[in-house]
């Protein structure tokens, strides 16, 4: 009898996966999520290809492409960058609010199925970016390209990002993870040597005073220093207090 008494007392409704709580939103919308982000991702494409086809890409059309895609490039990397940081920001909220599901990494496991495809944009970004100069720029002409590579340091550091975020496009897919075990995972730590070339591309091509870059490349510096934090152990997310992420009601 008191173990009836103290089931009809524990407050199901706030551990279940179904109550209204940021995770179980997110669980239960995450097609529609994924959808909404990805199609906001590629907005800025849709328009360029529109005002490409329009001829209405303004008076210096190839800056527009180029400034446009590696904009975007950064921005798809930045999200990708930030979703690790953002989990633990939302399992410490959820422990500081007390809540009872999302306190725990697992609960935000949803939110980790994104940073794949936020890569891939990343990924696609740069390719159009890249073929934007390759195209546009140099007409395709390899002997130019080498030249730029010697005398601009950041055409090579572009390139060897292009070519690193090739390898993580190629190694994404499931069969690939399982396939490469323990590599798939030194492999994709990559990402923090593809946001340091993004930093060194993106410096070496701006003019004095030109500052329009400058939140990008913080937001970028910012996701480095917080992940090095947490790899020297100086931030930590700490124990669970050991709830679970369902909890039982109590047994009599």
């Amino acid at each position: 009898m008191r173990a009836l008494i103290r089931v009809r007392k524990y407050d199901t409704t706030a551990m279940t996966p179904t109550a209204t709580t940021p995770a179980s939103l997110l669980n239960r919308h995450y097609r529609l999520v994924w959808w909404g982000v990805l199609m906001l991702l590629w907005v800025p494409a849709s328009s360029l290809l529109r005002d490409y086809l329009n001829d209405d890409l303004g008076v210096n059309a190839l800056e527009t492409l180029q400034r446009t895609t590696g904009r975007w490039a950064v921005i798809a990397l930045i999200l990708t960058l930030a979703v690790t940081p953002t989990r633990r920001a939302l399992v410490r909220l959820c422990r500081l609010a007390k809540r009872r599901w999302g306190r725990r990494l697992s609960d935000w496991n949803t939110l980790m199925r994104m940073r794949r495809m936020l890569g891939l944009s990343c990924f696609a970004y740069a390719a159009l970016h890249a073929g934007v100069y390759l195209a546009f720029d140099l007409s395709w002409d390899w002997a130019f390209l080498a030249d730029d590579a010697t005398e601009k340091p950041y055409i090579l550091a572009g390139a060897l990002n292009l070519f690193l975020l090739a390898l993580l496009a190629a190694t994404s897919p499931d069969r690939i993870r399982h396939a490469l075990k323990g590599w798939w995972r030194r492999i994709h730590r990559l990402v923090y040597v593809i946001a340091l070339l993004a930093i060194a591309h993106w410096v070496w091509m701006l003019k004095p005073g030109d500052g329009r870059a400058t939140p990008y490349l913080a937001a970028l510096l910012a996701l480095l220093g917080i992940r090095l934090l947490y790899r020297v152990g100086w931030m930590t997310l700490g124990e669970d207090d050991g709830m679970p992420a369902m909890p039982r009601p109590p047994q009599g």
